[in-house]
């Protein structure tokens, strides 16, 4: 099953929304720029920054997984 959501788009989404860069979010993080910035490039975030951006931006992208990940099995069970 693939979730029709994309965190590292909607992290990117939620920095535009409060004037930040991922430069910014790099060092809150500490985190390399050029790495935190390849990760949300290919959509590879592991959970503990996962877990250290939802804590910096106030925004828990777990959640967002979770409802997304119960979405998909609704629709799959009305199909």
């Amino acid at each position: 099953m693939l979730l029709e959501i994309d965190i590292c788009n909607k992290i990117k989404q939620e920095l535009k929304s409060q004037g930040r860069s991922v430069r910014w979010l790099a060092s809150k993080i500490n985190r390399d720029h050029s790495s935190l910035n390849k990760a949300l490039q290919y959509r590879s975030i592991d959970s503990d920054v996962l877990a250290r951006i939802s804590d910096v931006l106030s925004i828990n992208f777990f959640q967002m997984l979770a409802d997304a990940f119960v979405e998909e099995k609704q629709k799959k069970a009305n199909e």
